[in-house]
């Protein structure tokens, strides 16, 4: 019998966090705050992030998300022209890529165990979990400057830093 092999093999580009680091959390807004990216085993090529944390206050537009990305380049993160802020609650509701990848991780939990049956804005204070987040790549801009990087994320109230953290990605092609 003969075979065949593809004239083309399918490739799917997919963003790999590769390490997570909670630089600084406020303890009056949040705490037990653990933040991982962890693979489940050696041939899975991503990494998926678990977010878990106890909210203390409320959340709603006064906190503001900064998200800054830099570029990896000869083994030194140089800060790139990319970066957005956006209110929490409007990346809750409105952003097609943190936040359809927030909701999608907070579902995933049995009902039982979610603070809020629907995912509205302003989050009630409560245990919170966001296990196995990834992003989804068919909202990323396809012509990204870039293909390895770092993500500072800053969480402020009125321009006082709440929360730090940053998380280390590379987009692969997976075949």
């Amino acid at each position: 019998m003969r075979e065949y092999w593809p004239l083309f093999y399918v490739c799917v580009s997919v963003l790999s966090i590769e390490r997570t680091k909670m630089l600084f959390c406020n303890r009056t807004y949040a705490k037990d705050v653990i933040l991982t990216a962890k693979k489940y085993n050696r041939t899975n090529k991503l990494r998926f992030v678990t977010l878990k944390f106890d909210l203390l206050v409320p959340i709603d537009n006064t906190l503001t998300c900064n998200f800054y990305l830099y570029e990896l380049l000869s083994n030194v993160y140089k800060r790139s022209f990319v970066e957005f802020h956006i209110a929490a609650c409007d990346v809750l509701t409105k952003d097609n890529l943190v936040g359809a990848m927030l909701k999608e991780a907070y579902f995933r939990m049995p009902a039982e165990l979610r603070p809020m049956k629907t995912f509205v804005c302003p989050v009630p204070p409560g245990n919170y979990t966001f296990l196995d987040m990834n992003l989804n790549l068919f909202v990323w801009p396809e012509n990204f400057p870039f293909q390895e990087g770092r993500v500072y994320v800053n969480f402020t109230v009125r321009d006082q830093i709440v929360a730090s953290l940053y998380l280390d990605f590379i987009i692969k092609l997976i075949k």
